[in-house]
């Protein structure tokens, strides 16, 4: 039985961030809800432009801080927030349009019927 509050690292043991910590602590339920600090973004990756997906990336990926991301663009640590809060604004709204998190919920559910611990695995890394 696959358990949504457990860590994203028993059943994806290879699922790693550079933050060990946050690594441990995100739960399937969290990636469900897109309240894990991330987004799917293989899903959004070709919808955002360039310079929105290295923020993203910097930001969520990387590991980078505000600060670092500022300097690194060469703008101020309140504008680095802004446009990755209006990043996030953008992947959201495309969720809700594209109703990304339903489907993802409809899926876990019908994953709680299947016993193949390898196939969940599988289809919990499509998610």
């Amino acid at each position: 039985k696959l358990d949504i509050d457990e860590s994203v690292k028993k059943y994806l043991p290879w699922f790693k961030l550079k933050d060990k910590n946050a690594q441990e602590k995100i739960t399937l339920r969290n990636l469900l809800n897109h309240n894990s600090g991330l987004s799917n973004m293989t899903g959004y990756k070709e919808l955002l432009n360039e310079k929105e997906r290295n923020y993203f990336e910097y930001y969520y990926f990387e590991d980078y801080s505000m600060q670092e991301i500022a300097d690194l663009y060469k703008v101020s640590k309140a504008y680095a927030s802004k446009y990755l809060n209006k990043i996030n604004e953008k992947i959201i709204s495309y969720e809700k349009i594209l109703k990304i998190n339903d489907r993802n919920s409809k899926i876990i559910d019908l994953l709680k019927n299947v016993n193949d611990s390898e196939l969940k695995s599988k289809i919990i890394e499509l998610l």
